[in-house]
């Protein structure tokens, strides 16, 4: 491994997505490479909440205790605290914003198998379980992986935090929550308290491949249980 490492750059190029995938498992300096994947995302004109939700996520794939980020067009501000209680804070300065959404997508994509390579995800099929839910959308992946939870009524709110792979936990039935769930890339919808979700919005679900799932539980039961197996908030 120590080879491997010798014949990649001092740093890896900024457009080029896999040498910074192999950075990440290889070098040791972690918060350089989280650093990397939020410059190049800014650069390409990821949206800043985003680019913020996606370092917090490598932070905690990569083992850091703590992790402080904020992000503007023009720079990143990253304070991060190790397994060993010290503490780090770096700047990055972002010279070059393009629109490249297909470079977006390709280090989302990365940033998620990354954190998936060192965490246990979990999966819509066991939280269903979990939460006595009733599938509404069985053609959907149950095994897609879960990255965090959430609940939130206000659709607005929901989309400046909601996050890829998210699990949300709302009231709300019509057809915009499919919408945003499918926007923000969510792996499913939860509704509580045995309430039904209307026809239309199952049915755009379905076309979008959002889970569906309805629980007898309250919001707060299963958020309780979500959080007691270890599913993490947003």
């Amino acid at each position: 491994m120590d080879n491997a490492v010798n014949h990649l750059p001092e740093n890896p190029a900024l457009d080029d997505k896999w040498s910074i995938g192999i950075w990440c498992i290889m070098n040791s300096d972690r918060m350089a490479c989280i650093l990397d994947i939020g410059e190049m995302l800014l650069s390409n004109g990821a949206d800043v909440n985003r680019v913020e939700d996606t370092i917090m996520r490598l932070g905690k794939a990569f083992g850091f205790r703590d992790c402080q980020v904020h992000a503007i067009n023009s720079s990143i501000i990253l304070t991060m605290t190790s397994p060993d209680g010290s503490v780090e804070t770096r700047a990055r300065r972002i010279t070059r914003i393009d629109t490249d959404l297909n470079k977006v997508s390709e280090l989302n994509n990365l940033s998620r198998k990354i954190c998936a390579g060192m965490t246990d995800p979990e999966k819509i099929g066991s939280e269903m379980e979990l939460i006595g839910a009733k599938d509404r959308t069985p053609e959907t992946d149950k095994s897609a992986e879960v990255s965090c939870g959430y609940t939130c009524d206000l659709l607005s709110w929901v989309m400046a935090h909601g996050a890829a792979g998210m699990a949300w936990v709302t009231v709300q039935t019509h057809m915009n929550v499919i919408a945003v769930a499918s926007l923000m890339e969510m792996a499913a919808v939860i509704i509580p308290e045995g309430i039904e979700m209307e026809a239309p919005s199952v049915e755009k679900a379905r076309e979008e491949g959002i889970s569906v799932l309805e629980s007898p539980l309250t919001a707060y039961e299963i958020c309780a249980r979500l959080a007691a197996k270890g599913l993490q908030g947003k």
